[in-house]
């Protein structure tokens, strides 16, 4: 019992680090575009 917790909320620190890293990826893509506007 004990453990699938611990593996459950592992899965979930997962899930949430790709979706961290996918926001950051995002959020740099819309930075450089927001950046290119600004330079133009």
């Amino acid at each position: 019992m004990y453990l699938k917790c611990i593996l459950l909320s592992y899965e979930n620190d997962l899930k949430a680090m790709r979706h961290y890293k996918a926001g950051l990826k995002t959020a740099e893509r819309k930075g450089r575009k927001e950046g290119i506007r600004q330079l133009s």
